[in-house]
Parts: structure tokens; C-alpha cells; sequence
């Protein structure tokens, strides 16, 4: 619980008033989008929420801090598993088309090298 709160008050307190607004622009723009498509009572209950929470910030930055606590953990587990397939489909593949033949272990080297040169 103690996390949650953390990370509540972290997202709470992360956007500055101007990207509030820019964030609650958007979500505008998203109701309109929804009216568009005709789903008439959505669009007007997020419009008419994005509407008041212009004017009343703690509104949007509740709505911000939620929504992030709510996708951090998918977006967590959707990076993890991302990378995962990068590596595995496109890394590994790389690595095993270019494979070269190295020598292995210890060689000896054929320069004669100078005790006193050594910590230089």
C-alpha cells in the first residue's frame, strides 16, 4: 500500500499546470472523438469532467495521477516482454548469422614485454 501511495503522490505532483492542460486538451479532443462516433453519453461525461477539471486542476491532476498508477504496471510488464522479442527475434539472429570463429583460452604472446612498462 505504502508503494501505491508513493507512487500516487509521484504522478500526483509530476506535470506542471500548462501540461495539465494539455493533458485535459487532449482528453477533450478524445470526447469529441467519441461524440463523433456516437457514443453520445461517454463523450459528454469525459468532455463535461475535462471541462471542470480546466478550471479546478486538482480534477485533472487526480484524473493524470490515477490513470498513471492504473497503466505503470502494464506498461512495466509490456517494456519487459518488448524487449525480450527485440532480443530473441532480431539480436539473437543477428549474432548467430555473423558468428565468427575466435580463438579461445590463453595465447601466448609473442612480443617481449618490459617488466618496468607494465604499470604505465
Amino acid at each position: 500500500m505504502q508503494w501505491i501511495s508513493a507512487k500516487y503522490f509521484r504522478f500526483y505532483r509530476i506535470l506542471t499546470p500548462s501540461k495539465m492542460r494539455v493533458f485535459g486538451a487532449i482528453f477533450i479532443a478524445l470526447a469529441l472523438l467519441l461524440v463523433w462516433r456516437e457514443l453520445l453519453v461517454a463523450g459528454i461525461v469525459i468532455g463535461s469532467v475535462q471541462l471542470v477539471g480546466m478550471v479546478f486542476l486538482p480534477i485533472l491532476r487526480t484524473e493524470y495521477a490515477v490513470m498513471s498508477l492504473v497503466t505503470y504496471p502494464i506498461g512495466k510488464i509490456v517494456g519487459f516482454v518488448a524487449m525480450g522479442l527485440i532480443y530473441f527475434l532480431v539480436i539473437t539472429p543477428i549474432g548467430l548469422i555473423k558468428k565468427r570463429t575466435f580463438d579461445h583460452g590463453w595465447v601466448e604472446s609473442t612480443k617481449e614485454i618490459s617488466p618496468d612498462k607494465m604499470h604505465e
